[in-house]
């Protein structure tokens, strides 16, 4: 993973995958031989991902927030076009 996308954060954080400066290809490549040599470490760091996207990414519980936001956004311009008449 990039440093610079933002996801960066959520992958050190959440310990699933190596993080590398962009533009950095000497670091990738360290870290794409970490991940060949060290299968134990790939093999954590893929279990890791899987139970942070199985958390926090799952269907039921994105839905549910993006009801949340619309529900949200629509209060907020009903209130708005209330106050307009």
């Amino acid at each position: 993973m990039s440093d610079d996308c933002g996801c960066g954060e959520i992958v050190k954080r959440e310990n699933c995958g190596l993080v590398v400066k962009f533009g950095d290809v000497n670091q990738l490549k360290d870290k794409i031989k970490i991940l060949i040599d060290k299968l134990k470490i790939s093999g954590n760091l893929q279990k890791n991902g899987q139970a942070y996207i199985q958390k926090n990414l799952n269907w039921a519980d994105l839905i549910e927030k993006f009801e949340h936001l619309y529900d949200s956004c629509s209060k907020t311009a009903n209130i708005i076009h209330t106050k307009r008449l």
